[in-house]
């Protein structure tokens, strides 16, 4: 199938994942949230990126999926194996300017999508590292997901490394990457609410 739903418990919710490769549930889904926060000044997504780890110095995998998440509303988009090429609709949504997505290390993630899938225009990104070491003394210079989750929103984000170097090019994802890129995302938007929205 080319659409999956899952429910992913974490943080003591039920985080709808929908996983797809397909223009139609991408613009759905991204219809669904843009109408859902209509009129709110600033809504912040969490975004991370996945690609398949090279084991040659210098070689890089193009972006093999990028994940949103908003609350407990993911979307994994598996942009290598869209037919028709990555959907308008996420191109858009990109650059809307009512939406900030959040991440760590954001800046390289975007990077990677217009460099590898020619997405254009101005991304408006909050990197959570970066904004957290403002905030709090004591983090180091590049704090990652893991600790800056567990400081500052209290979430326990795990990364397996089994998981973490798999297959993301793979035709089907196992439950496990699934988990695992929507807890990414999920803790990304939690980091970039609090940071952002919340004194």
């Amino acid at each position: 199938m080319s659409t999956v739903k899952y429910a992913i418990g974490f943080d003591g919710k039920s985080i709808e994942t929908t996983v797809t490769r397909e223009a139609p549930a991408v613009t759905q889904w991204l219809t669904g949230i843009i109408s859902a926060n209509s009129g709110k000044p600033n809504v912040v997504v969490g975004l991370d990126v996945e690609w398949k780890p090279q084991h040659v110095s210098g070689v890089s995998s193009k972006a093999a999926i990028v994940q949103l998440c908003l609350d407990t509303k993911c979307l994994i988009i598996q942009l290598l194996h869209m037919n028709e090429g990555v959907a308008q609709s996420l191109k858009d949504f990109l650059v809307n300017p009512g939406f900030t997505f959040a991440g760590v290390g954001i800046e390289a993630d975007v990077t990677k999508l217009k460099n590898d899938y020619g997405l254009a225009g101005n991304v408006k990104t909050a990197d959570v590292g970066e904004l957290a070491v403002k905030k709090w003394s004591g983090l180091g210079n590049k704090p990652g997901l893991q600790e800056l989750a567990s400081r500052i929103v209290g979430l326990n984000v795990t990364k397996p490394n089994d998981v973490t170097v798999s297959n993301w090019e793979a035709n089907t994802l196992t439950k496990e990457q699934v988990e695992y890129a929507t807890i990414d995302a999920y803790a990304s938007f939690k980091l970039g609410h609090k940071l952002l929205l919340e004194n």
